[in-house]
């Protein structure tokens, strides 16, 4: 019986709540976006390691988040606007019920906006505690390529070889880009070597 009691202590402590998330970046088409499924208490710097890895950005510039009227990421004295920290918020303190939604900000000289909704909630779901991407359409742009307006003038160079910039361009980005070149099976791969441990309850 002890065994027993302990085998069903071991199921319900890998029982957990996940979020479908869909993020879709804003002001391209046709659209890029994912849908990717998460560990619901996942906190902000935990997330941002998934979109970074989901959408296929190299993580190479700032981020912030835009949720329920502020905004978090890391406080700098030198920003306009108040910028609360980011760390020990978790995911599920901004988003409950699908329809809930927050932007994720990226790169603010080129200004990528990600438009995260929570598309569904998973309760009590035995599953490791990690992130699994399971759509999603479009190649994510090149890194430092001017926001969606120099995305559009990009791939307009790129595809026509009598443009001015073409050349150019192509020897910036180091050869031709395939638009529609997304794997879900590469983006897991990378996802799987994320671990999100939950954090230790008080037994006091």
């Amino acid at each position: 019986m002890g065994v027993g009691r302990g085998r069903l202590v071991s199921v319900a402590r890998d029982l957990h709540r996940f979020f479908d998330l869909r993020v879709s970046l804003q002001d391209v088409e046709p659209a890029i976006w994912r849908t990717i499924r998460i560990p619901a208490d996942l906190t902000l710097p935990q997330l941002h390691k998934v979109l970074q890895v989901g959408m296929g950005w190299s993580n190479a510039h700032l981020h912030q988040y835009h949720a329920k009227g502020r905004m978090y990421g890391t406080p700098d004295s030198d920003f306009d606007t108040p910028v609360l920290s980011e760390v020990g918020v978790h995911l599920n303190d901004l988003l409950q019920r699908p329809g809930d939604r927050i932007i994720y900000e990226y790169d603010f000289g080129d200004d990528w906006l990600h438009e995260v909704c929570l598309a569904r909630v998973i309760e009590n779901m035995a599953s490791p505690r990690l992130a699994l991407c399971l759509e999603g359409s479009g190649k994510c742009p090149p890194e430092d390529c001017g926001g969606p307006p120099g995305f559009e003038e990009f791939l307009a160079a790129l595809s026509n070889s009598r443009h001015p910039q073409h050349r150019r361009m192509r020897e910036w980005y180091g050869g031709a880009f395939d638009r529609d070149d997304f794997s879900v099976g590469e983006v897991n791969e990378q996802l799987r070597r994320l671990r999100f441990p939950k954090k230790r309850e008080s037994l006091a």
